[in-house]
């Protein structure tokens, strides 16, 4: 019989080599091989990692996986967001069995350590496994997938945006917790990676746990003579593209009336006026008043030619400083979309509220400080962007130019 040929394998630390069914690891340190052979007895019989078959000091043995290694999967995924939800929900899910099972964090870690088989995952390479807080994983893992090269291009900021947005809080923990540990894992990846950091690129990544998201959906529609929510463009309904467009924020609201029934969408918090018939002020102070986050981006639902990036560039727009953020459109200005600081906006639209002043604009140029952007500067601005649809007419005539 002849002997099976053994298949070396990537590693950037030890020498692993396949040989038909099985796997041999051969470490350069004593000590990284106790480290993971004491990561594979604690999960035995747990289905997160290949089988532990042998380990002495300096080697161990598993079983062989026959996948696709994570990293692929997700490269291959890389303009298809939905693609990228599924592999970042099977990571979430394995990711809380592991802490749940070990009593650790993944360390220095990234997603060629997983092997996908069947939608199931399976992780390997656990020398760098020690105590620590989830979120340290989570912002590892971010920084990872923001500069693989070519690094901080526009698919990659989304992507992993798209992995800060919807990391689970039970899992590692809120954007407070988070967003702190961001610029170490940052420079600490950048560094190794030979990568000048984006200042730019990274205040985006980071606006994804500092700005909270608002769909204002809970407007009468008494000029369009039905629900704006259910009008169809381009396949989607507007209240579809306008969830779509902020979704790239941890924390997201869809804004309603007292009475709508409306379910929100899975990752969207519903939060419904105290008091009726107040317009925008009272949908807008409802969510001010709940909000975590020191800045809320809302967005009407009638505005269906919004693009994400025009939102990106209002957000990047943020300092302590200033109060409100808006846009004009060659010198007139526009009220939405509308970026509020929580702490200052928050007692104004309170106020308007209980006074009854319910002017938008108003409130806003008399209580906060506003700085105004104007749009038409942007390179992702297009004509009838800032437009927002109140009548059949205007429904009508935007489906002509789209």
């Amino acid at each position: 019989m002849t002997p099976e040929t053994a298949q070396r394998l990537l590693s950037r630390r030890n020498r692993v080599c396949r040989t038909g069914a099985v796997v041999t690891k051969r470490f350069l340190s004593a000590k990284d091989c106790a480290a993971e052979r004491d990561v594979y007895e604690k999960l035995a019989g747990s289905g997160l990692s290949p089988s532990l078959i042998e380990a002495g000091e300096r080697r161990i043995v598993t079983e062989y996986v026959d996948g696709s290694l994570l990293f692929d999967e997700l490269e291959a995924g890389l303009n298809d967001p939905a693609r990228q939800m599924q592999l970042f929900d099977l990571f979430f899910s394995w990711s809380e069995q592991f802490y749940r099972q070990t009593g650790l964090i993944l360390g220095d870690s990234n997603f060629r350590n997983f092997i996908l088989d069947n939608d199931r995952l399976y992780g390997v390479d656990f020398e760098t496994c020690r105590p620590g807080c989830p979120a340290e994983d989570a912002v590892w893992q971010v920084a990872m997938l923001a500069t693989l090269k070519p690094a901080f291009t526009s698919e990659r900021i989304r992507c992993a945006r798209r992995f800060l947005a919807h990391a689970p809080e039970r899992i590692y923990g809120s954007a407070s917790e988070i967003l702190p540990r961001l610029p170490k894992a940052f420079r600490a990846i950048c560094t190794r990676r030979r990568v000048p950091l984006d200042a730019s690129a990274y205040d985006l990544i980071a606006s994804t746990l500092d700005v909270a998201a608002c769909v204002l959906a809970g407007g009468q529609s008494s000029r369009m003579g039905r629900d704006k929510r259910t009008l169809f463009l381009q396949g989607d309904t507007f209240l579809d593209t306008a969830l779509r467009t902020v979704e790239l924020y941890s924390e997201k609201y869809l804004s309603l009336r007292a009475e709508d029934p409306m379910n929100a969408e899975p990752g969207y918090q519903a939060i419904r006026d105290r008091v009726r018939a107040k317009g925008p002020i009272g949908g807008i102070s409802e969510v001010l008043r709940i909000a975590r986050n020191p800045w809320i981006l809302f967005l009407p639902c009638d505005m269906p030619l919004m693009d994400f990036s025009l939102l990106d560039e209002l957000v990047q727009h943020r300092r302590p400083d200033r109060d409100a953020f808006l846009f004009t459109e060659r010198g007139v200005l526009h009220t939405f979309p509308l970026l509020l600081r929580t702490a200052a906006a928050s007692p104004v639209f309170d106020a308007a509220l209980k006074s009854g002043d319910l002017k938008l604009r108003k409130t806003l140029e008399k209580h906060l400080r506003i700085e105004t952007i104007e749009v038409t500067n942007s390179r992702c601005y297009r004509e009838n962007a800032l437009s927002n649809i109140n009548t059949w007419e205007e429904y009508e005539r935007l489906r002509k130019i789209t």
